[in-house]
């Protein structure tokens, strides 16, 4: 149930979306390297979690030698799909 029938003001508020991070450094912007993930949860509390650990952390720690910021993530995630329910 939701508290609000006004639409979330901003795309991360959005829940249950399919969304897509493109890592955008050095060879992976030519590569067109990304991730598809789904969340369940509002955009941004996932953002959070990718920020704390997983496989977009790793990605970068790994592959870049940085340490991932949240405005990256922010700037380069897109919503693919949104579905009313799970």
């Amino acid at each position: 149930m939701k508290n609000s029938c006004l639409p979330p003001t901003h795309s991360l508020q959005e829940v249950n979306v399919v969304y897509q991070h493109s890592c955008t450094v050095g060879d992976c912007s030519h590569l067109n390297s990304r991730y598809i993930g789904f969340t369940a949860t509002g955009l941004s509390k996932r953002i959070t979690a990718h920020l704390q650990d997983g496989a977009i952390r790793r990605h970068y720690m790994n592959e870049h030698g940085l340490i991932l910021k949240r405005h990256h993530l922010e700037s380069n995630t897109t919503i693919l799909a949104k579905e009313d329910s799970i």
